[in-house]
Parts: structure tokens; sequence; C-alpha cells
């Protein structure tokens, strides 16, 4: 019979979901065109107050720019970054998609990391 110390930790529940960004893969925020940096700084100056009380922020435009943005709040407030497809996250049976919305959210807050959607 094993220690209960011994057992491994177990993977939050949204990395059935989700892909874990690693950081050597991350993209500089210095790639962003003037205005899309000077706006992220702004979002990382306001969030810097409020971070541990948790936030959400909704990215608009291209998949790339939200990316960068996305990492780049990853690293300043050094926490994990998750990509998730969308398509995995939806169902079609009712109440799983909310069900799996509610897991990826909990988890996330409870890890402190950064769940990031993107469309398939």
């Amino acid at each position: 019979m094993s220690c209960p110390n011994d057992t491994p930790k177990q993977a939050p529940p949204f990395e059935h979901f989700a892909q874990k960004a690693e950081p050597g893969l991350m993209a500089s925020p210095a790639v962003l065109a003037i205005p899309q940096t000077a706006q992220l700084r702004q979002l990382l100056a306001r969030l810097a107050g409020i971070a541990q009380h948790g936030a959400t922020v909704v990215f608009a435009g291209t998949d790339r720019a939200a990316k960068i943005a996305a990492t780049a709040l990853a690293s300043a407030f050094h926490v994990d970054l998750f990509h998730l497809d969308l398509a995995a996250v939806v169902s079609k049976f009712i109440g799983e998609t909310e069900k799996n919305l509610d897991k990826i959210f909990n988890s996330a807050e409870i890890d402190g990391a950064i769940p990031f959607f993107r469309r398939s």
C-alpha cells in the first residue's frame, strides 16, 4: 500500500481539453503593432492591482495578436497558459458544455492558470 504523499499530482480537469503552452514557444509582445503594444501595457497595469482576485479578459482581433497578448499576460503574472480548442469544449448533449466550462474555469482559478480559447 502506498502512502498518500506518493500519489502523483492529478492533472487539472481542463487539461483534457487543453494543451499547455510551452514557455520557449511563447511569442514576444514586441512583434505587435505599436497601438496594440500600448493597449497591452495598459491592460497589464490595470490587472496588476486586481490579479489576485481574478479577471476576465476578452480579446478581439487576429488570432496571432490575441495569442501574443494572452502569452504576455501569462508571462507577466508567472502563471501557466493553456490553449483550449473550443470545439472540444462544446458538446451536443444538453448541459455538457456548461459542465465543461465550469470545470475549466474552476480548475483555472484553483491552479492560477489562464485558459485561452481558440477556434479550431
